[in-house]
């Protein structure tokens, strides 16, 4: 199920995007992932990427699915990925 959330909030996606398994995240877009979808405490892959300073992670989204991501989405404390 692409909207199961682990005892974190994370979503699969968020699962696989962290460890780098992009080939199971691009099967996920094809069942209709969103990467906009947020963890229990707001975040988004955006957010988690940036904060973790995965720059692989990070790159292969914005490469990929930049078309597919908001980049001004805000967590549950009013922040985007970019502040």
């Amino acid at each position: 199920d692409v909207l199961a959330k682990d005892k974190y909030g994370s979503l699969p996606f968020h699962v696989c995007v962290r460890n780098h398994h992009f080939h199971l995240l691009d099967n996920m877009m094809i069942f209709g992932c969103n990467l906009n979808m947020k963890k229990a405490d707001g975040s988004s892959i955006l957010h988690d990427m940036l904060s973790k300073d995965d720059d692989v992670g990070l790159r292969y989204l914005l490469t990929k699915f930049k078309d597919s991501l908001n980049v001004n989405i805000k967590d549950n404390n009013g922040m985007t990925p970019l502040v």
